[in-house]
């Protein structure tokens, strides 16, 4: 298994912390760094540093923090060691307490579109590899060209077995018949939310990881692609008004880059993630957007590699050159996973990190 992973680290928000800055506002000076003494226990009540009772957010990073207390060592004076180390435990104990214990990063895994029967299986024989490699906490994976148009809901539970926590999907959500029915009991499965009331299934779904809840959206873009659904935007808006949860994922499955970039400004500082799917072809523009939303255009495809876009080579040749239209045909052969990995805060909700995947 070859694995090819390039990625955007959110240098920006590094250099704001350590510049004292961040979402424009002028980042305090963590309290623990410089008390004299510390007592056991967090403190509370009126008497506790103001940074301490708000608890954890985007400004006191309790790694960051550690980082720079023990590269600060050498500054204690000799025989100082247990303050350094009592200010050490204070500092972890008091930023666990005040964020509930659940300050930590996410690793969400967004799969691209699997094609084909080749692409199914090598979901099957490389997704939970990658998952444990990678320490992915939650998974998504668009899966609305497993039968060429559409899927079953074979196929959709062998995506689940797989190790996907949600399936998404697009302009081909119906393309099987016996997929509407299985679209009724299957949280887990997304079609877009913005076609009409009248289709079945549902497009947004909160997931529960105990610590997090993840709620996942699936949209499908206007231009080009579906003008009979409603808007996108103002769907996300009422979607985004609709139960709690720490972090939002949102798959939008669209032809248009232009639709694409748009709606990630739209609701950058609003959702964790935004990944586009639908095109089959990675892009290499993946991103944090300047309020704190990941970002990229196309996660690719899932399916083989000699093809155009997960359509046998000379079947799609045929159709240009003027031929009779017929059943889409995967080839065998080598295949691809393509994909991206967003890394979340749950202090803030949003993303720090973003890494394409291509797994070989």
């Amino acid at each position: 298994m070859a694995v090819r992973i390039s990625g955007y680290c959110c240098r920006r928000y590094g250099q704001q912390r350590r510049r004292g800055e961040h979402s424009g506002r002028a980042e305090r000076s963590c309290p623990a760094l410089s008390r004299p003494a510390v007592k056991a226990g967090p403190p509370s009540g009126p008497d506790a540093p103001a940074d301490f009772r708000r608890g954890l957010s985007a400004e006191v990073d309790p790694v960051w923090c550690l980082s720079v207390l023990f590269r600060s060592s050498a500054n204690f004076p000799q025989g100082n060691w247990i303050e350094a180390f009592q200010t050490a435990v204070f500092l972890v104990y008091y930023l666990y307490f005040n964020s509930g214990g659940k300050h930590m990063l996410y690793h969400i895994l967004a799969v691209g579109d699997v094609v084909g029967e080749p692409g199914l299986r090598h979901l099957e024989k490389n997704l939970r590899a990658l998952q444990k490699f990678k320490q992915i906490h939650f998974t998504v994976v668009n899966g609305e060209n497993a039968s060429g148009v559409g899927l079953t809901p074979e196929q959709a539970e062998r995506m689940r077995d797989a190790g996907a926590d949600a399936v998404t999907l697009g302009n081909h959500a119906f393309g099987k018949m016996q997929i509407r029915t299985f679209l009724e009991d299957a949280c887990w499965l997304l079609r877009p939310a913005n076609y009409t009331g009248r289709s079945p299934g549902r497009g947004c779904g909160i997931f529960d990881l105990g610590a997090v809840r993840i709620r996942v959206i699936n949209l499908i873009g206007r231009c080009d692609l579906a003008w009979g659904t409603e808007n996108p935007f103002t769907t996300a808006d009422k979607l985004l008004g609709q139960g709690d949860a720490d972090f939002t994922l949102v798959d939008f499955h669209a032809e248009a880059t232009s639709e694409k970039l748009a709606m990630g400004y739209y609701l950058d500082g609003r959702v964790s993630a935004l990944w586009g799917t639908h095109t089959h072809v990675p892009t290499a523009d993946e991103r944090v957007y300047p309020k704190g939303t990941g970002y990229l255009t196309d996660l690719g495809m899932t399916g083989p590699v000699e093809s155009v876009l997960g359509i046998e080579p000379w079947q799609s040749v045929e159709s240009f050159l003027g031929g009779l239209p017929g059943r889409y045909r995967s080839p065998e052969g080598p295949c691809k996973m393509q994909g991206a990995i967003f890394t979340l805060d749950s202090g803030t909700g949003l993303c720090t990190a973003v890494e394409r995947v291509d797994i070989r």
